[in-house]
């Protein structure tokens, strides 16, 4: 077995996350011990660190330039200075809003892991000088020094005594990170931290549109995204993606957009449309579009990787994310998958078909808890969801699915709907709170890659429910004339 060296770069990830991050400062800082360190630079700015939030119980931020210039003339020795100093210069050039920590849960849990490889790095190390010294006593005395690098309440919370940790379950909402705009939003519920949520519809219906939509939202509330697609080339999930963005056409062209309008003698909505005249994409506008995305969106960022159908498992998608962690610093707010029925099971599992995707579905909301981020797929529904809406037990091939997901949402659409831009979001299962049994009307014009442009609840729009009536008549005649 290779024994592989604990990467600095994780080290300086946790320096820079404790001079920003007052949070990182509180549960960290208790944890660390000088010798967990393994450079002379992280040393030296941590101990400038723990003075200055033991003093005023914020993080250094950009103070820390200050105090390195107080510290500097202290450091007795050469290369201890030069080290700090190149440290600070690194990151006085990139210290922006990205320097925060943007999922600092998972991040926290990170440098956690992080300082207890490091102490059982330094015990290794002391019980190996031990034997070749062959000195037991020096072995057995580093053993009882040993101190586990834990946080001081332990792993589990007393839900009688730890009176901050249950106010913090009620009253924290940085687990919240966004919802949708409009009625769709009070359908589908607010999406969080830990979340994984699933679209359920049947084949051709626009669950891919659907997962893009959610990526985008994300990015609109400055979340990093990661889309994997297994579905589409990177070529086809850029032009959906670009057209929804900037909302035109590949090609100039007369589009169809449904809006709503008030009945005044019912005072509900009908849904109308307009014809709508629009350019199509200039490609040499890309550059300064992308500036102006940039801007806007801050911190957010969408990250499209294209895999092959049935080539990836989630143990190649965590690679994947290990990855860019690594070499990028990017680290997810939000993963999407489209879509976990096409993944392939992880390798050494065995078993047929159905116990293998309840395999993949687990291992999806597995990573959404270790990485504290929403997790986001797709799935295809029984045949019968052509003709009749979904349900929770429309599922296709296991029903365990449900079993994993905090949220489910159906998609539905008659042809008669799909011809007006109307498609109907339901939510079909909810592990929190009461579930809601009313439906999003929500209107869409695909062609400038908008799933979603308006939405209203079902119970304030008139349908023309008799188009759903009719198509149903004509699929019953077809099957039995068959």
């Amino acid at each position: 077995m290779t024994i592989q060296k604990i990467s600095m770069d994780q080290e300086r990830k946790c320096i820079i996350n404790l001079i920003t991050s007052t949070r990182f400062c509180k549960e960290i800082l208790p944890l660390t011990r000088k010798q967990y360190w393994a450079t002379n630079y992280a040393r030296e700015v941590c101990s400038w660190i723990e003075e200055y939030y033991s003093q005023f119980s914020i993080a250094p931020g950009k103070d820390i330039k200050t105090i390195y210039q107080s510290k500097h003339a202290s450091i007795v020795n050469e290369d201890i200075q030069d080290e700090v100093a190149l440290f600070l210069s690194s990151i006085s050039k990139e210290y922006t809003e990205e320097t925060q920590p943007n999922n600092p849960d998972y991040e926290i849990a990170q440098a956690e892991k992080y300082l207890k490889l490091r102490s059982l790095e330094i015990l290794k190390s002391s019980l190996e000088e031990s034997i070749l010294d062959n000195n037991p006593m020096k072995g057995e005395q580093a053993l009882s020094n040993f101190k586990r690098v834990e946080k001081p309440l332990g792993q589990g919370i007393s839900l009688l005594h730890d009176a901050q940790k249950v106010s913090d379950a009620f009253t924290d909402e940085h687990d919240v990170m966004f919802a949708f705009p409009g009625a769709l939003g009070k359908v589908a519920g607010k999406m969080c931290r830990g979340d994984f949520v699933s679209f359920f519809a049947p084949m051709k219906r626009g669950k891919s549109w659907w997962l893009w939509y959610i990526a985008e939202t994300a990015l609109h509330f400055h979340h990093k995204v990661i889309f994997f697609t297994l579905e589409m080339t990177s070529k086809q999930i850029i032009q959906r993606s670009w057209r929804s963005l900037i909302g035109q056409p590949k090609e100039k062209m007369t589009l169809q957009i449904p809006y709503f309008v008030k009945d005044d003698d019912t005072m509900k909505w009908l849904v109308e449309q307009k014809e709508e005249e629009r350019e199509g994409i200039d490609p040499s506008q890309i550059t300064e579009l992308q500036k102006r995305f940039r801007r806007k969106f801050r911190k957010g960022d969408v990250r499209i990787i294209s895999l092959p159908t049935k080539s990836a498992s989630v143990q190649d998608l965590t690679a994947h994310l290990d990855n860019m962690e690594h070499y990028e610093n990017f680290i997810p707010d939000v993963i999407v998958v489209d879509y976990a029925d096409i993944l392939i099971c992880n390798r050494g599992f065995k078993g047929e078909y159905r116990n293998q995707l309840d395999n993949i579905w687990s291992s999806l909301r597995q990573m959404a808890m270790e990485r504290n981020c929403l997790v986001v797929t797709a799935s295809q529904t029984e045949k019968g969801t052509f003709t009749k809406d979904v349900q929770a037990e429309s599922a296709a091939e296991d029903i365990r699915k449900m079993a994993h997901i905090t949220c489910g949402l159906g998609i539905n659409q008659s042809k008669g709907e799909a011809k007006r831009g109307i498609i109907r979001i339901s939510q079909i299962a909810t592990r929190e709170d009461r579930q809601c049994f009313d439906q999003a009307i929500v209107l869409q014009c695909l062609d400038i890659g908008r799933p979603c442009i308006d939405s209203r609840l079902r119970e304030e729009v008139t349908m023309g429910e008799h188009e759903e009536k009719d198509e149903k008549s004509e699929y019953n005649r077809k099957k039995n004339e068959k």
